[in-house]
């Protein structure tokens, strides 16, 4: 599929590609993508009336299925390949959403803003066997993931607590999860004292099933453990605050604690976020 950029956006200052290595420059960048077809390849050329001239958004992740059956990623635009800072670019036909204009008011860049946060968000969820009523502790809540956790778990009905680096930021997620109409309330933690606000019973007493994590580092994964109730979940899809991990190993066998890699998300991931967005939630 041949698609005319609406608009684009990136969901992260991309200077490697997700192996580790460094990009050959010149380079184009850019993973999130909202335009319209202007061409079909010759294996879709009877769907020119379902496609052609439709505004769809793009899912980033070209994905593939292992010997198992299981579904990984193996190419990001704008990483392993161009991206959407670009007029036009050609994506697989699995790769596109034609968006239901009946039911969709938003504008071209306000739909672009939902691909590579919300599609990682609602990965996290899902690998985290997210439930409606657990409740769920949010890492680096103001950025676009932890934005787009928080809305996803209000959406399933889920209880996020968001750790935040400063007041002004909880006020401003808080206010974003208010215009979606969402009047439930959320707990918001101070980034350099959450841990303990949480064993000092300063929000009441609450039990932690889930932590979604984007920001690691050391003395934040080893304070999930202990907040964790016992058969609790660590779903981690970031390390903005240090990649090199070191844990005390019996907090996790002798909570039953699971730690569970999440990159990206799904075709089934890039789905639900399209259902959601054309039911207005």
């Amino acid at each position: 599929i041949n698609t005319r950029m609406g608009a684009y956006g990136d969901g992260t200052g991309q200077q490697q590609s997700w192996d580790g290595t460094s990009m050959q420059f010149p380079w184009i960048q850019g993973c999130d993508a909202c335009g319209y077809v202007v061409q079909l390849g010759s294996n879709h050329a009877h769907k020119q009336k379902e496609y052609l001239g439709k505004r769809v958004l793009v899912n980033p992740n070209i994905n593939k299925l292992n010997k198992h059956g299981e579904e990984y990623l193996d190419k990001y635009l704008g990483s392993e390949l161009p991206g959407t800072y670009a007029e036009y670019m050609t994506v697989p036909m699995d790769n596109i959403h034609v968006m239901d204009e009946a039911k969709v008011r938003l504008k071209d860049h306000e739909l672009c803003t939902f691909l590579c946060a919300y599609i990682t968000a609602q990965g996290m969820i899902a690998n985290g066997g997210i439930k409606p009523n657990e409740t769920v502790l949010v890492s680096g809540a103001s950025g676009g993931v932890g934005v787009a956790l928080t809305q996803l778990l209000l959406i399933m009905h889920a209880k996020p607590i968001i750790i935040v680096g400063s007041k002004q930021k909880a006020e401003r997620v808080i206010k974003a999860m208010r215009s979606h109409r969402s009047q439930q309330e959320i707990i918001a933690l101070s980034r350099d004292r959450w841990y303990d606000e949480l064993v000092n019973n300063e929000h009441g007493e609450i039990e932690i099933d889930a932590v979604l994590d984007v920001v690691s580092g050391n003395q934040n994964y080893n304070n999930y453990l202990k907040v964790l109730r016992t058969g609790g979940r660590v779903v981690t899809a970031g390390a903005i605050a240090g990649s090199q991990v070191t844990i005390n190993i019996r907090n996790v066998y002798l909570k039953w604690i699971k730690i569970i890699g999440s990159t990206c998300g799904t075709k089934q991931d890039f789905l639900t976020v399209m259902k959601y967005i054309e039911e207005g939630k």
